[in-house]
């Protein structure tokens, strides 16, 4: 049984990701199996949608095409688009700053991120860079290799003279100072845990088994 016809046939929410990369033959099936609330498998048997049955489906773009360096999106059907509310979710930057917990490095990312939507067509710079750049920083990779293996990645020399315009070195420093101060600190944790001694005691006895 596939995920799909598992939520459709018992009543459980079924995700499909980047629903803009899929075939538009699959959505054809879909689509009709979403409007008529039933759908035949390859062998024969007909399978009603329990009432409980909730799909999502989630894409990088309006669903009309390729957008925002998203190249490899299919413009899809409107009988496809007509049967979704569609909500645009924005960036969420409040969370962004949690996970990436280096304020230095996260101002590096924005900066580029406003470079790029302001000069810059095609080029997307995701959280992502933020999470994994500062992983990267606090492991000890030099600051600027970071910003390469991020952000400016296999982009050609006038886009990489775009993005790096703005940035200074001190918000380099910034961003290395934040991670050693983080570093320092797990130090100290980890010299506060105490690891207890455990002792276990074999006992053989005449059967086969152990006792402990």
């Amino acid at each position: 049984m596939s995920g799909f016809i598992d939520a459709f046939k018992n009543g459980k929410i079924f995700l499909a990701d980047e629903m803009d990369a899929c075939s538009s033959n699959v959505l054809v099936l879909l689509n009709s199996a979403i409007a008529n609330g039933r759908i035949e498998t390859p062998d024969n048997k007909v399978i009603y949608a329990h009432d409980n049955f909730r799909f999502i489906a989630t894409a990088n773009t309006n669903l009309r095409g390729a957008k925002n360096g998203y190249t490899a999106r299919n413009k899809l059907d409107t009988a496809t688009i007509d049967r979704f509310v569609v909500i645009e979710w924005e960036l969420d930057l409040d969370l962004e700053q949690k996970l990436t917990n280096n304020d230095g490095w996260l101002e590096i990312v924005r900066t580029a991120r406003k470079s790029a939507e302001d000069r810059l067509e095609g080029i997307t710079i995701t959280p992502r860079s933020s999470y994994d750049g500062a992983k990267l920083i606090q492991a000890g990779i030099n600051i600027d290799q970071v910003i390469r293996m991020t952000i400016i990645k296999a982009m050609g020399k006038d886009e990489e003279m775009v993005l790096l315009k703005d940035i200074t070195q001190t918000m380099k420093n910034k961003a290395v100072k934040v991670s050693k101060k983080e570093v320092e600190a797990f130090k100290e944790e980890v010299k506060e845990i105490i690891i207890p001694t455990v002792t276990a005691e074999v006992v053989e006895t005449e059967e086969d088994d152990f006792k402990w």
